[in-house]
């Protein structure tokens, strides 16, 4: 049941235990209740016994005076008169006896019934007087007398009677019935000795008579059967010793008579002798009744005893069976519940990460032998803990070698990423700068060609002045245009090659800073620095050939100035002409083959800073691969940076998992 999933341990025993000790509680009042019934209805039965002691007592008497009112009627009031008359004080004096107990005794506590009989017979005991007067006066038969005596006994005996089913003890319900089965046997015997002491006062049976005899005879036979059946074996014992007397044998000698001779008559048996011997049995069963009256007192009175014993017993057992029960349940809640909230705080240490905790063992039952498992549990768990903090310690130290290696490495490849990027746009740069000089000394070699053209023709020119000074003058004005033509190309080449000096000058700084750059990238960048120094050399080479072409150039503007003063001077003094023009041809010769090797230098140097030029670009593409590739390299540094910053990170959290629990 889900309502108690939150009801603590202690009351589900309270609640599971509560349950039997309300059910023992209940048995154990009904049973106390009982226990108290049945000793109040034993207190009730020693009343009642005593009681019918009182009532057997009346009895007894009124059985003598029925027989002596018999043989007063029988002999017409000639004797027994004094007998009757003492006999009637005794039985007045049982009557008050009896009333007297009555007073003491609540009968209607014991119902109608016995309360009914009891008064019809009372009722015949306050006519007494009367029916004694009738029989003084012999206004009544024998049979009307013994009548009212029978009647009167039997309606006592009938109160005692219903005593016996007021009894729930079996011991003493047989006692009482054997008790009142004995006494109308005696009762049976009393009018027996009232019927033969008026047929032996006759000498015949009258009508009926007879038969009412022999049925008397009969029932006391049943009724003393039923006795002996119900008694104990000391009673009967008793009854036999008390009855082996010469009153039972004479008074049965006296009946056989009677019932031999019942039908002639003339017994010769004297009534008085008979009611002598008769009486003296009914003496006898008196004693005997006595005896069962004693007994019967003692015994209700033993029973009652034991019951309040029982009862005070019972009361005792059950307080102590309760508190016992009480006792036991706490005893056993407080076994099971107080482990429990051992295992409970064990639990607690446990889950807190606790595996110093040390767990005592008490017993050999089931919170024993969890206590063994979480004992056992705790010790593995302690030895793996231990494994795994000295996992998990190697771990957070080796993630924080690879990290800061990692770190380490990102770094560099960034660095390195930068470098080659700076490095790429250098040689870039470079490239477009070569490629520049490329076509400047391509423009170069171009000029001086045609400065070689032109000095070729200068010099056909000057020998064709040599064999025909004559056409000189027509061809000053040409030449000294043509001069001046030169001397304006020569300015333009110095310029060029002012160029191609500056482009050679960044070509070797251009190499030194990619050396530099080369010496930084370590060995990817050697090369590189093979390619820079190339191109340093180049560069060198360049400016020499640029400084001699300077030179050449220098010294073709120095002559074309001549050769322009010359000419302006040949018009004025053309005798000195063909001296002027033969070393014009000299000079023009000189400065074709300068400008030959200029033009050649040129070209060489053109072809170098193409060469330089497609090694440059190489570079570049190799450069370009390069960064690519470190690029690459640079992310993946990062993604391994990020992997080992999140696997050192899981190493501090295992490490901080694992200092949470105390081995």
């Amino acid at each position: 049941m889900k309502i108690l999933n939150n009801v603590r341990m202690k009351y589900k025993l309270a609640i599971l235990l509560i349950v039997p000790i309300c059910v023992m509680l209940y048995f154990s009042v009904i049973g106390t209740l009982e226990k108290h019934s049945v000793s109040n209805e034993m207190a009730n039965l020693e009343s009642l016994s005593e009681f019918a002691v009182y009532i057997s007592k009346l009895v007894h008497e009124t059985q003598k005076e029925r027989g002596a009112s018999a043989l007063y009627i029988g002999s017409g009031g000639k004797e027994f008169s004094n007998e009757l008359r003492d006999q009637r004080q005794a039985a007045d004096q049982k009557v008050v006896e009896l009333k007297n107990i009555m007073n003491r005794i609540q009968l209607d506590r014991y119902g109608t019934k016995i309360g009914i009989t009891l008064e019809r017979a009372l009722h015949l005991v306050s006519i007494m007087k009367d029916k004694r007067g009738e029989i003084d006066s012999l206004a009544v038969t024998t049979e009307e007398g013994i009548e009212y005596y029978t009647r009167l006994n039997a309606e006592f005996l009938d109160v005692i009677a219903i005593l016996s089913t007021l009894c729930t003890n079996t011991e003493l319900f047989k006692q009482i019935s054997a008790y009142v089965n004995f006494l109308m046997t005696k009762e049976l015997a009393g009018l027996e000795r009232a019927y033969l002491c008026s047929v032996f006062a006759a000498n015949r049976f009258e009508n009926g008579m007879y038969s009412k005899f022999r049925d008397n005879i009969t029932r006391q036979e049943i009724y003393l059967n039923i006795f002996k059946g119900l008694a104990t074996a000391e009673q009967n014992e008793y009854f036999s010793a008390s009855l082996n007397n010469k009153y039972v044998d004479e008074a049965l000698r006296m009946r056989n008579i009677a019932v031999e001779k019942h039908a002639e008559g003339m017994f010769g048996v004297e009534p008085s002798e008979w009611f002598k011997m008769q009486t003296g049995k009914i003496n006898l069963l008196k004693g005997v009744e006595d005896k069962l009256s004693e007994d019967l007192v003692l015994n209700s009175r033993k029973i009652w005893d034991a019951s309040k014993t029982t009862f005070i017993f019972f009361i005792i057992l059950t307080t102590v069976a309760v508190f016992a029960s009480v006792l036991f349940a706490y005893i056993i809640s407080i076994g099971i519940t107080r482990p429990l909230s051992m295992a409970v705080r064990y639990a607690g240490h446990i889950s807190e990460g606790d595996t110093t905790i040390k767990i005592e063992i008490s017993g050999s039952d089931e919170v024993g032998q969890l206590f063994t498992a979480m004992k056992n549990m705790v010790e593995n768990l302690r030895e793996q803990t231990m494994e795994i903090a000295e996992g998990v310690n190697v771990l957070a130290s080796s993630t924080s070698e690879i990290l800061a290696a990692t770190t380490e490495l990102a770094t560099t490849s960034t660095e390195t990423a930068t470098a080659v990027t700076e490095t790429t746009a250098t040689i870039e740069e470079f490239r477009q700068t070569t490629h520049f000089s490329t076509e400047k000394t391509k423009q170069v070699s171009v000029s001086a060609q045609g400065a070689a053209e032109i000095s070729e023709g200068g010099e056909k020119a000057v020998n064709e002045t040599i064999e025909g000074m004559n056409s000189i003058k027509e061809q000053m004005s040409s030449i000294a245009e043509s001069i001046i033509k030169l001397s304006e190309q020569s300015h333009a080449i110095g310029i060029i090659i002012a160029t191609v000096d500056d482009i050679a000058e960044q070509s070797n700084l251009l190499a030194v800073n990619a050396a530099i750059e080369a010496a930084k990238a370590g060995e990817q960048g050697k090369g590189f620095a093979v390619v820079a120094q190339e191109v340093r050399n180049l560069a060198e080479e360049s400016k020499q050939a640029t400084m001699q072409i300077r030179k050449i150039l220098n010294d073709i503007q120095k002559a074309t100035n001549e050769a322009v003063l010359k000419t302006e001077q040949g018009g004025k003094v053309v005798d000195n002409g063909v001296k002027l023009t033969s070393e014009a041809g000299k000079s023009i010769h000189k400065l074709r083959n300068s400008i030959s090797l200029a033009s050649q230098a040129a070209t060489q140097i053109a072809a170098s800073s193409g060469e330089q030029m497609s090694g440059i670009t190489q570079v570049v593409t190799a450069m370009e691969n390069i960064k690519t590739a470190t690029s690459q390299n640079v992310e993946s540094s990062k993604q391994l940076e990020e992997e080992a910053h999140n696997l050192n990170n899981l190493g501090q959290r295992l490490k901080k998992l694992i200092q949470k629990y105390k081995i």
